[in-house]
């Protein structure tokens, strides 16, 4: 068994005598670099277009609350007395009495 070991320990070993240092191919370097370069200046044509979008949304965001606010303000004709009636209707219809809530 110990002598089974050993050979295979030492096909291993023997194995690994042809392994060389791994070597980039040719212009490794500059391509990296090039695409590198080019990544940047995406990242920069998006930062600039950043600000115009983040305006845009806000805009539209004002523009749409102030037409909600506009249509609640000209629905609201309920006056607080038409709010009690209300209340008190709603207390007769379930049961409740004036005094429970």
């Amino acid at each position: 068994m110990r002598k089974d070991i050993t050979e295979l320990v030492d096909k291993t070993i023997s194995s690994l005598d042809g392994i060389n240092r791994a070597e980039a191919p040719g212009y490794f370097l500059a391509k990296t670099k090039a695409k590198l370069y080019r990544s940047e200046q995406k990242e920069e044509r998006f930062q600039f277009r950043r600000p115009v979008l983040l305006i845009a949304v806000l805009t539209l965001f004002l523009v749409m609350n102030s037409l909600v606010l506009l249509h609640v303000q000209s629905n609201s004709r309920y006056t607080h007395t038409d709010k009690a009636s209300n209340v008190d209707g709603f207390a007769k219809e379930y049961g409740f009495t004036t005094s429970d809530y």
